[in-house]
């Protein structure tokens, strides 16, 4: 599948067929459908692409349906996209606050450790701050916790950024092949 095309779904064998397009493509490669009239698509069980009428090539109606069908589909590209690009702006901003925070988590990490050397079992540390080498080891995990899980978020933030960047990809293929077959049917008609 790929966004734009043209699809019939249903969750269960006793449903009735509906009639969507594919918006765009779950990481899993699962198809998220747009129902027409609706803002939000959804996963379905069972998602087929639509076969479209075959007509003959001397036919100039079927091939301005054809034509206003893959304007259609180009019209949905250029949405993902936008979309896509969006989602890509908004997660670029997640991962420059995430890397913020790792640094913040890093830096704090050190400061303890640093810290961590002068402090005496059950006394004030000789760097000036209160609190025994225990209470230091402590904010010490807590600060290292923290940035273990910075790390983690940083990664799985990566992760989505390229999955969301392929998923763009296969849409700008898509929208080339559309653009393609567009110039070849009107050069048809013409």
């Amino acid at each position: 599948f790929a966004p734009g095309d043209e699809v019939r779904m249903r969750d269960r064998a006793s449903d009735p067929w509906q009639q969507g397009v594919v918006e765009s493509i779950r990481p899993s490669g699962k198809p998220v459908v747009l129902i027409k009239g609706q803002s939000r698509g959804y996963e379905w069980n069972c998602v087929e692409l639509q076969q479209p009428e075959q007509k003959p090539a001397s036919s100039s109606s079927g091939t301005a349906a054809e034509i206003s069908a893959l304007k259609a589909k180009n019209d949905q590209c250029d949405k993902t996209i936008r979309d896509q690009n969006e989602r890509i702006k908004r997660e670029k901003a997640r991962g420059d606050e995430l890397e913020k925070k790792l640094s913040n988590a890093t830096t704090k990490v050190e400061e303890l450790e640093r810290e961590l050397k002068y402090a005496s079992p059950g006394s004030a540390t000789k760097a000036g701050t209160a609190g025994s080498s225990a209470e230091v080891e402590k904010r010490l995990q807590t600060e290292t916790d923290r940035r273990i899980e910075a790390e983690r978020l940083l990664e799985q933030f990566k992760s989505s950024s390229e999955r969301n960047a392929k998923i763009l990809m296969s849409v700008y293929e898509e929208k080339d092949r559309l653009e393609a077959k567009l110039k070849e049917l009107e050069k048809l008609k013409s």
